[in-house]
């Protein structure tokens, strides 16, 4: 039997030991083991995006071609390699930094609305009712009385439910007070003496995050919220990546299903912990997220999203069994999967239309911007929704000093009046990465004072009041090198960096001019412009018009919805008619495919370049 290599796992003061065997690569290695994250992960382990960096020490390979061209001399002389290069040839010590804590709120700060307001009574009731006891000259069984007592009504009790209902039933009982837990005026799911507690949770599956809300269903109430990293994200940091592992692997498929399944069930341990209750006491769920989202959770083949034309095995709603797919809630709850509009555009964006209910603009334009940015146009009564395949660099992917918002991170850039960049960043301490709300700050300030040209070249007058030095991804503006600030390498931006945010802005705003010439109406015609998802909160309106990621509207009519879509799937949670609704919003909603559009090309090439009007 081959012997295994000792590794030592530093993280901080903190120090662990496992155990691999010699020929494994280091990326899988930590993958397995939970020590992926996502600002050192973009490509799933397959070897080319040069994130994965991480200090290591003892017996490993030598450094290949590829860790020569991304690493950089300095990160070399530390120890520092790429893990999927890097092979365990012996005792290793590998050095991880501490994870942070994750988004938790126990209310509903995060909501400006009460589900309450358009709960509807019908959705779910508690009905006190009584049966005649058992007679012992005409005995009839307790189900027999159930089906008399609920005649119209779809009786859906477990055989639990019908045993524990016996301990009740006594001969020479004039009669049994019970109550019954009712489904949207039609179905019983459960009889008792005492129902004390009927909950539902609501799910916004996303690419990168993960959110549930777990709702009092009698009284419309949201109890408590959670997010939590979508740890298939070790598997790469885009759906695409994703996608293309379920296609390689045999038991890829299964493995996201159930990661993402393990995902949902801790955080619905840890709601049920907070509000002191039972999985036993939820009996519904929504979900809404992206259509590749909703598939992993269903269980259902992603191939087709491989390729052109994008198209799944559903797009309606569907109702499934949440104890089938191995949720752990009440047996007898039910999973409604939002319906989709069609390609990459998903539940999530049907969602977030919803959350609009019941007096949505006349003509808005609503963006979700992320590594698959969502777009839709509404214009009276029609809508058009597209996909716009971005990149992950407004999250700080793909971007040399980039990463997601954290403790360290640059989250603003501004000039002061002598054009000298400044910047801010979370919490004290030192400087680790620029965010990707700061990094559309950033090519805003460099527009503004001419340090970058309306293609992207850094200019001279850049050279001549900026650090800018030569680097391997093109000529880099030096942000911060200060070794009293910086936390690991200097913080740059380099053309290469310039370069990803034409292609996301490109792709973005190209979707929205598209969208807006089928609708024959101009930016002047837009009552709003709604930003929707987490990231959208950051977002600083002027900067996005000046860097031509929105249209030139007054930046008075551009508004942030929030996490809209989470709204949305509550919504659809606590009342059958918001969830009807949603399936009326997809009939309604025409896709529109980017790709195929004539003049889509030329569009997305003009809008790589800024226009230096709008500055």
């Amino acid at each position: 039997m081959e012997e295994k290599a000792r590794i030592n796992v530093i993280t901080g003061e903190k120090s662990q030991v496992f155990w691999a065997l010699p020929g494994q690569d280091l990326w899988s290695f930590l993958a397995a083991h939970n020590f992926i994250n996502d600002d050192n992960n973009n490509c799933g382990g397959r070897g080319y995006c040069g994130k994965c960096k991480i200090k290591v020490e003892g017996k490993v390979n030598d450094l290949t071609s590829t860790e020569k061209e991304k690493l950089l001399p300095d990160e070399i002389r530390k120890g520092i390699r790429l893990a999927c290069h890097c092979r365990i040839a012996g005792e290793v010590s590998v050095y991880v930094e501490e994870k942070n804590a994750e988004f938790r709120l126990s209310d509903k700060a995060p909501f400006a609305f009460s589900p309450e307001m358009i709960r509807d009574e019908e959705t779910v009731k508690v009905v006190n009712f009584f049966i005649p006891g058992l007679d012992d000259l005409a005995p009839s069984p307790i189900y027999d009385r159930l089906v008399e007592a609920w005649h119209g009504y779809k009786l859906d009790l477990t055989m639990d439910n019908l045993n524990h209902l016996l301990l009740f039933d006594r001969a020479g009982r004039p009669a049994i007070e019970l109550k019954a837990l009712v489904f949207d005026n039609r179905v019983v799911k459960r009889i008792d003496k005492k129902i004390e507690g009927v909950y539902g949770l609501a799910l916004d599956l996303g690419t990168t995050s993960l959110f549930a809300a777990l709702v009092d269903l009698e009284k419309g109430e949201i109890k408590g919220v959670i997010s939590r990293t979508n740890m298939q994200r070790i598997y790469g940091a885009d759906i695409i990546s994703r996608v293309s592992y379920c296609l390689e692997k045999e038991d890829g498929l299964n493995k996201m299903h159930r990661i993402l399944i393990n995902n949902i069930n801790s955080m619905i341990k840890e709601l049920a912990e907070e509000e002191n209750i039972s999985t036993e006491q939820i009996y519904k769920i929504t979900a809404a997220g992206n259509p590749v989202m909703l598939h992993f959770l269903a269980g259902l083949s992603v191939r087709g999203f491989a390729a052109a034309p994008y198209a799944g095995i559903f797009k309606q709603g569907l109702k499934l069994e949440a104890w089938k797919l191995g949720i752990n809630v009440n047996m007898q709850a039910d999973l409604f999967i939002l319906p989709q509009v069609g390609g990459f555009v998903g539940g999530d964006t049907v969602a977030c239309i919803l959350s609009l209910e019941p007096d949505p603009p006349a003509r808005y334009l609503l963006v979700d911007i992320g590594t698959n940015g969502e777009v839709v146009l509404a214009c009276g009564d029609r809508m058009w929704a597209a996909s716009a395949a971005a990149g992950p660099a407004f999250e700080g992917g793909n971007i040399t000093s980039g990463g997601r918002a954290e403790e360290g991170s640059i989250n603003k850039f501004y000039l002061d009046e002598e054009e000298n960049l400044r910047f801010t960043f979370i919490g004290e301490g030192q400087v680790k990465n620029i965010c990707g709300s700061a990094v559309i700050d950033l090519v805003s300030c460099l527009l503004t004072a001419g340090y970058i040209d309306n293609r992207g070249i850094i200019t001279e007058k850049a050279r001549q009041r900026l650090k800018v030095t030569a680097g391997s991804r093109g000529s880099e503006i030096v942000i911060c090198d200060d070794i009293k600030m910086v936390r690991n390498n200097p913080l740059v931006f380099n053309q290469e960096d310039i370069r990803q945010v034409q292609l996301a802005k490109g792709a973005i705003r190209t979707a929205i001019d598209i969208l807006m010439h089928k609708a024959g109406i101009s930016e002047d015609d837009l009552d709003y412009i709604l930003l929707a998802g987490t990231f959208g909160s950051y977002l600083n309106p002027t900067n996005c018009i000046k860097i031509g990621l929105l249209p030139g509207v007054e930046v008075s009519k551009i508004k942030n919805i929030g996490n809209a879509a989470a709204k949305g799937a509550i919504m659809a949670l606590v009342s059958s008619k918001m969830l009807k609704k949603a399936e009326e919003i997809k009939g309604k909603v025409e896709y529109v495919e980017l790709a195929r559009e004539a003049d889509f090309e030329e569009r997305f090439i003009n809008n790589l370049d800024f226009d230096v009007r709008r500055l």
